[in-house]
């Protein structure tokens, strides 16, 4: 994975769109690397507020994703990650909390898992804003073999985050498939500019 990597870096016009590649994906074997899968992500951040908790990005960055067609990767993405501000103790879902694992070997044993809960809190706004993102996304003319995804992100008071996928629709326009105006040279470029940078990359291990 490079992130960030200025379009004129892989050999491509400068003053097009987008100006740069947020998020490069090369897939790869123990003994090969798939540069014709790679995979151009678009990424938007979306800042919901409680008063306006369907606030739309400042850019959908379908601008972006029809640049990247044109440019020719493999595979194209869009992603809009949802960072919503805080509910509000009184706005938030009460939810139970099991604190006894489910056992999926030994379903009889699971008895207790019903009863022993703990009423918890749950900032739900991120999970909203990632569903409702998702039905803006459908609702826009993008094309079918391109792979949209909305993410919901809870940042924690310690720091951590906590990242809701969604599912009820990424399921069905998260893949995507392959660029129908892929090319051929776009792949040598990204290869090349692998081959000159290594080090712009970082080795992810599914």
């Amino acid at each position: 994975m490079a992130f960030e990597i200025l379009r004129q870096e892989l050999g491509f016009e400068k003053n097009n769109k987008p100006g740069d590649f947020d998020i490069i994906i090369i897939p790869y074997s123990e003994n090969e690397i798939f540069f014709n899968r790679t995979c151009a992500i678009e990424v938007k951040i979306v800042r919901p507020l409680r008063k306006n908790p369907k606030k739309a990005p400042n850019s959908y960055g379908i601008t972006q994703v029809e640049g990247l067609i044109k440019d020719g990767f493999p595979l194209v993405d869009l992603i809009h990650i949802c960072m919503p501000e805080p509910l509000n103790e009184n706005e938030k879902t009460t939810v139970k909390l099991h604190l006894t694992p489910f056992n999926l070997d030994e379903p009889v044993n699971n008895i207790d898992f019903f009863k022993d809960t703990l009423d918890v809190k749950f900032d739900h706004f991120s999970q909203f804003s990632a569903e409702n993102q998702m039905k803006k996304l459908i609702s826009k003319d993008i094309p079918k073999y391109v792979g949209i995804n909305t993410i919901g992100v809870n940042l924690q008071m310690d720091g951590s985050l906590i990242t809701w996928f969604n599912h009820d629709f990424n399921n069905g326009y998260s893949s995507g498939y392959f660029n129908p105006y892929k090319k051929n040279e776009t792949v040598k470029m990204i290869e090349n500019f692998f081959k000159k940078t290594p080090n712009n990359f970082k080795k992810v291990d599914k």
